[in-house]
C-alpha cells in the first residue's frame, strides 16, 4: 500500500481496470464485527467489542445484547435480542467498563424485548441501521438508526402507521447513578457513577438528552415516569411515554456526554448534534474517510474481487481499531478552551484542568504497534496523543500511567511507556515544555522502583544482577526500556545516563 498525504483524500483508489468492479476502501471496508467473539468469556475470538464512535470519539457505542448494564460481554453477534444502545469506555472486556449507560424504547402490547437480525441490518463505526421484526404491524416495522458523534450520538426510531393507540415509549437505564428532574418532559439529564477502579469517589459521567417526536406523536407530549429497577439488571430508568396515532411517527433523540458536567454534556448535544440525524451521520462517515482514506491500496493483479475486498477488510479494520485508542477524554468548553476531567486529581473541588488527556490505553505491546504506525500515518494524531500522556504525567504524581482506565489501574508488569516517551523525544515529536515532564518520568522508572506505575518493587535486583529470576519477559521489557531511555538520555546530553543504562542493557 502506499501512504497519501492528508490534502489528497479525495483521490480516488487505484484502478483496476475500465468496468471493473472496484473491492471497497476506507469506511466501507471496515468491519466493525470482526474479533468479537459470542457473549461467552471462554470462546474470545479477539476481545473487542462492535464500537459506533467517531475517529478518537470520547464516547462509545454499541448494541447491547445483554440485559445487565454490568456484563462485559454484552454484546453477541449470534443474538437476536436488542436490549438497547450502550455508552460504553470498555477498552477490553477484560478491563470491564465505566460510565455506562442505555437507551431503548418500548410498545405497549407488542414484545417485551425488540429482537433483530445482523444479517439484515448495518452496522458499521459511523451508522446502525436495523429493524426490530416483532415490533411491527400491518404497514411495516420499527427501524432503529444511530449514528455517534465525538461527545454523544443521535438515536432515530421509525415507528410504522397502524400502532394507533398503543403507548411508546424511550428510556434510559442506569447501572449506578442518578436522574436529575427537568421541567421539560423532551428533555433527559442524568449521570452514571458506574465504575470498575482508576476512578475517584466523586466520579460522574453526565448525559443530556432532548427527545423530538415527529407525526402524529407531535402534540401529545411524553409523561415522565421515571422507576426503580425499570430494566432488568440495571437500578434505575427513566421513561418518557406518549400515546401513538394511526399514522407513522418517528422520534430522535440526541445526546451528548461529558465527564465534566451536566451543562457541558448539554453543551456538547447542541453542538455536535443539533445539525439533524442525516447530517451527524454524513459528518462520521467523512471524519473516518478522511483518516482512512490516507492509505491507498493497490491489489495485486492476480486477486479476484473477493480476495481483494477481503484484505482490504483486514487492512481498513485494522485502521479503524487503532484510532479508537487510546481514548481522547478531551472536552471543549463554552469560551472554546480544551479542557479535561482529571481521573488522578485528589482533590474533589478541583477535577478540570486545561489542556488534552487520554485513557483506555495499555503500553506493553502498543508501544511498538499503534505508536510507529500513528507517528507514520497518522502524524498529527500521534502528536495530539503524546500531549495527552504527557499531561497525565503531570496529574500522576511525575508517573506515566501504563495502563490507566480511565485512571490508574494494577494491569501491567514493566514501563513499556519508556520506549514511547523515548522515541518521542529522540524523533522531535513533543512540544520543548514537554520534553521535560517525559525524561523526567522515563528517568523515574528507571531508578525508582515500587509504585502503581513503576516497575517491580525488586527494581534494585534487577540493576544489581541485570535480570530477574524466572522473569524472562519482564526482564527483557525493562532491558527494551532502559535502552530506549539511553537513547533519549544521549539526545538530551546527558551522557553520563545514557553510558550508564546502556552498560545496564549490555549485561
Amino acid at each position: 500500500f502506499a501512504l497519501r498525504g492528508a490534502a489528497a483524500d479525495s483521490l480516488a483508489p487505484a484502478g483496476r481496470g475500465a468496468g471493473r468492479p472496484m473491492p471497497p476502501t476506507g469506511i466501507d471496508a471496515v468491519d466493525i464485527l470482526r474479533g468479537v467473539s459470542p457473549n461467552r468469556g471462554d470462546m474470545s475470538n479477539g476481545n473487542v467489542l462492535p464500537f459506533m464512535a467517531r475517529p478518537r470519539g470520547m464516547a462509545h457505542w454499541s448494541i447491547t445484547n445483554a440485559k445487565s448494564l454490568k456484563s462485559n460481554w454484552f454484546m453477541d453477534p449470534l443474538s437476536t435480542t436488542f436490549n438497547g444502545i450502550r455508552c460504553t469506555h470498555m477498552p477490553s472486556p477484560w478491563m470491564s467498563d465505566y460510565g455506562q449507560f442505555l437507551v431503548n424504547f418500548a410498545v405497549e402490547g407488542l414484545a417485551a424485548t425488540p429482537l433483530y437480525g445482523l444479517k439484515n441490518s448495518y452496522l458499521n463505526a459511523h451508522y446502525l441501521n436495523a429493524t426490530a421484526v416483532n415490533y411491527c404491524s400491518s404497514e411495516g416495522c420499527t427501524r432503529i438508526e444511530f449514528t455517534p458523534s465525538d461527545h454523544g450520538g443521535v438515536l432515530r426510531i421509525s415507528f410504522p402507521a397502524g400502532l394507533e393507540g398503543r403507548r411508546k415509549s424511550v428510556f434510559f437505564g442506569l447501572q449506578d447513578g442518578s436522574f436529575t428532574s427537568t421541567d421539560d418532559p423532551l428533555k433527559v439529564t442524568g449521570y452514571s457513577t458506574t465504575s470498575s477502579g482508576g476512578t475517584q469517589l466523586w466520579f460522574r459521567h453526565y448525559f443530556h438528552a432532548e427527545m423530538e417526536l415527529i407525526g402524529n406523536a407531535t402534540g401529545r407530549g411524553p409523561v415522565k415516569t421515571s422507576q426503580p429497577a425499570g430494566v432488568e439488571g440495571a437500578e434505575h430508568r427513566d421513561v418518557r411515554t406518549w400515546w401513538s396515532g394511526p399514522s407513522e411517527e418517528v422520534v430522535i433523540v440526541r445526546i451528548g456526554v461529558s465527564f465534566i458536567s451536566a451543562g457541558q454534556a448539554r453543551l456538547n448535544a447542541m453542538r455536535e448534534t443539533s445539525s439533524g440525524f442525516d447530517q451527524v451521520k454524513k459528518e462520521g462517515r467523512d471524519a473516518w474517510n478522511a483518516l482512512l482514506n490516507r492509505v491507498e491500496v493497490e491489489d495485486d493483479p492476480v486477486d479476484g474481487l473477493t480476495e481483494a475486498t477481503a484484505k482490504r477488510r483486514t487492512l481498513y479494520t485494522c485502521l479503524y481499531r487503532s484510532l479508537l485508542f487510546p481514548r481522547n477524554l478531551t472536552e471543549v468548553d463554552a469560551n472554546g478552551n480544551l479542557v479535561h476531567w482529571s481521573p488522578y486529581s485528589r482533590n474533589a473541588l478541583v477535577t478540570v484542568f486545561p489542556g488534552e488527556l487520554v485513557t483506555d490505553s495499555g503500553f506493553w505491546d502498543a508501544y511498538r504497534t499503534v505508536y510507529p504506525m500513528l507517528h507514520l500515518v497518522f502524524p498529527e494524531i500521534g502528536r495530539a496523543v503524546l500531549k495527552g500522556w504527557v499531561n497525565a504525567i503531570r496529574e500522576n504524581s511525575g508517573r506515566l500511567p501504563q495502563w490507566p482506565s480511565p485512571g490508574p489501574r494494577s494491569e501491567m508488569v514493566g514501563t513499556m511507556g519508556d520506549v514511547t516517551l523515548s522515541e518521542a523525544i529522540v524523533n522531535g515529536q513533543l512540544e520543548p515544555a514537554d520534553v521535560e515532564v517525559a525524561y523526567h518520568a522515563v528517568l523515574q522508572n528507571a531508578y525508582k522502583g515500587g509504585g502503581l506505575d513503576s516497575r517491580a518493587a525488586d527494581l534494585e535486583k534487577y540493576i544489581r544482577d541485570g535480570y530477574l529470576p524466572f522473569r524472562v519477559a519482564e526482564t527483557l521489557n525493562a532491558i527494551m526500556a532502559d535502552y530506549s531511555i539511553s537513547e533519549a538520555a544521549r539526545y538530551l546530553g546527558e551522557h553520563a545516563v545514557a553510558e550508564e543504562l546502556t552498560i545496564r542493557t549490555q549485561r
